[in-house]
C-alpha cells in the first residue's frame, strides 16, 4: 500500500516537473538594450579632460550677429532619474528677469520665464527634440540655474559666493552681445542670471554671475545674459557621432523607447 502511494506521488512530481519544463522551454525574456546616451554620457567628474565635463550637441540657436543659427554646445552637469542634467556653454540671449522692480513668488512667475518658454524654446528645439526634455510646473523646459547649483562640487563648481571663481565665467554668443543692456568684460566674459531671487525687503533685485563668476544682484529691470539649463532623456539618444569634448561633442539620433 505503501508503495503504491509512493509511486503515485513520484508519477505527480514528474508530471509537475514536465509542466515546469514545458513552460519554462517556451518562456521568452527580452532584455531592453542600453542607449548610446545612456552608455557614454557621465556627469562632472574631477580631474578628466574638458575641464571635467563631456559635451553635447543639441538644439540650435541664433549665433551669429546677423542671427545665423548654429548648434547649440551643453556640457553635462549629472545624469538624474535617466535625465542629462545640460547647461548651455555659452550665454545665448539676454533680458530682464522681470517687468516691475516686485519679487514674484516663484521661478514660473517671472517673466524671463515665460521668455525662456516661449520665444526660446521654439526657436531652440523642434517639437521631436522638445517630446525628450523633461517638463514640470516648476521649472518649464528651459531654466536657469540657483546659487544652490551654482556652488554644487559635484556639478563642477566651489562652495564660493563673492569671490571670483573661473568655473561659473561664461562667454556671450555674438548674437546675445547685439541686445542692448547686455555687459561683456575684455576676456568675452559676461554677467548672467541665476533663478535665486534676493528675497530681502528691498525687493526688485535678483542674483547673477558675474563676468568673473562672482555671484552678486542686479535689479529686475536691468538686462543680463542668459545662460540655459535643462533636462534630457538618455534613454531617447541613440546612434551616437562625435567624441564628447567641447571642440567635437557627442551627437546623438533621437530614437523612441
Amino acid at each position: 500500500m505503501l508503495y503504491r502511494r509512493l509511486a503515485a506521488l513520484a508519477l505527480i512530481l514528474c508530471l509537475m516537473l514536465g509542466c515546469v519544463s514545458a513552460h519554462a522551454a517556451g518562456f521568452t525574456t527580452t532584455v531592453e538594450s542600453l542607449t548610446d546616451a545612456q552608455k557614454v554620457l557621465r556627469g562632472y567628474e574631477k580631474g578628466k579632460g574638458d575641464g571635467g565635463y563631456v559635451y553635447v550637441k543639441f538644439g540650435r540657436y541664433p549665433y551669429t550677429k546677423q542671427g545665423e543659427v548654429r548648434d547649440l554646445t551643453w556640457r553635462v552637469l549629472a545624469i538624474e532619474n535617466g535625465y542629462a542634467f545640460l547647461l548651455n556653454e555659452y550665454c545665448v540671449d539676454a533680458a530682464r528677469s522681470h517687468f516691475e522692480k516686485k519679487d514674484p513668488p516663484t521661478w514660473n512667475q517671472y517673466e524671463i520665464f515665460g521668455y525662456m518658454n516661449t520665444t526660446m524654446v521654439e526657436r531652440m528645439f523642434t517639437e521631436e527634440e522638445l517630446a525628450i526634455v523633461r517638463h514640470n510646473d516648476e521649472l518649464g523646459w528651459l531654466f536657469v540655474l540657483d546659487n544652490k547649483e551654482f556652488m554644487t562640487a559635484r556639478y563642477g563648481f566651489r562652495s564660493i559666493f563673492t569671490e571670483k571663481q573661473w568655473e561659473r565665467e561664461c562667454a556671450l554668443t555674438p548674437y546675445a552681445s547685439t541686445i542692448p543692456g547686455t555687459y561683456i568684460d575684455g576676456n568675452g566674459k559676461t554677467t548672467y542670471w541665476s533663478r535665486s531671487c534676493r528675497n530681502t525687503a528691498g525687493q526688485g533685485y535678483q542674483h547673477i554671475v558675474g563676468y568673473d563668476g562672482h555671484i552678486s544682484m542686479a535689479g529686475h529691470l536691468r538686462v543680463c545674459a542668459i545662460r540655459p539649463a535643462c533636462f534630457v532623456d538618455v534613454t531617447c539618444l541613440d546612434n551616437v557621432t562625435g567624441s564628447g569634448t567641447e571642440k567635437d561633442p557627442y551627437v546623438f539620433e533621437i530614437v523612441q523607447r
